[in-house]
């Protein structure tokens, strides 16, 4: 099993301290994430530091030695609590928003990134939740992947590649064929965990590859079980999630 990394909740204002000690180690390991981009952070759980004026700049020469970019919503505010066809979490800035209010919010996000020089067609969806009007909106954007799901190796759902998350992040370091990802949130890491993961990259860094890896995989074509069993999964691990904390 190979593993990939992404790195949620990326933003002008974020922990930069972490971030920065965050892509030290997976630079030293050669495992470059994915980093999810939030446009226009509203989010005052992510602010953490005064914004960067050279955020873009920092973001483009990450890419450029290796760190493959996403779309991370638009402004990363929960306006509803549906969970959509993924519910690993009953809230959502896009699950059971209009076709047409996604569409203009998702736009107007793309611009922004455009703005910046950034430029991807892959999203990462706040929360983790979305609904068909999600992708078909991101599908009309030109949007061509989206990292969420659970499993393997890619597959096609509304038209879109879906990019696949752990479902457990502990049962990952095996033997088998395939590949998944590992979703980390480092705004709020602490001494021991960095201590953690530095410990996991280096006794598993058999396993860790850089996420550019995953475009050079065959996606599996659309499937009705795949996506009911998506759903009941993230449901489950929603509701293990509740009783463990």
């Amino acid at each position: 099993m190979k593993v990939t990394v992404r790195m949620d909740d990326i933003t002008p204002d974020m922990n930069w301290r972490n971030f920065n000690r965050t892509i030290e180690l997976l630079e030293k390991y050669d495992a470059w994430p994915l980093l999810g981009i939030v446009p226009d952070n509203q989010d005052p759980m992510l602010v953490v530091e005064k914004p960067r004026e050279d955020f873009a700049q920092i973001i483009l020469g990450l890419q450029r030695k290796g760190a493959v970019l996403a779309m991370h919503g638009a402004n990363h505010v929960y306006t509803t609590k549906k969970g959509g066809i993924f519910p690993l979490n009953l809230f959502s800035e896009y699950a059971g928003v209009p076709f047409e209010v996604q569409k203009d919010k998702l736009s107007s996000a793309k611009e922004k990134l455009d703005a910046l020089g950034i430029s991807t067609d892959i999203f990462m969806a706040p929360g983790h939740t979305f609904d068909k009007n999600t992708l078909k909106a991101l599908r009309e954007l030109g949007f061509k992947y989206l990292t969420d799901g659970f499993g393997y190796k890619p597959f096609y759902q509304g038209g879109i590649a879906f990019l696949p998350i752990a479902f457990r992040k502990g049962k990952v370091y095996n033997e088998g064929a395939g590949m998944t990802t590992i979703v980390l949130h480092v705004n709020d890491w602490k001494e021991e965990d960095f201590a953690s993961f530095e410990k996991l990259l280096s006794s598993k860094n058999d396993y860790f590859v850089s996420y550019s890896k995953w475009f050079e995989q065959d996606i599996s074509q659309e499937s009705i079980f795949k996506n009911i069993k998506d759903y009941l999964y993230a449901t489950e691990k929603r509701i293990l999630v509740s009783i463990m904390r």
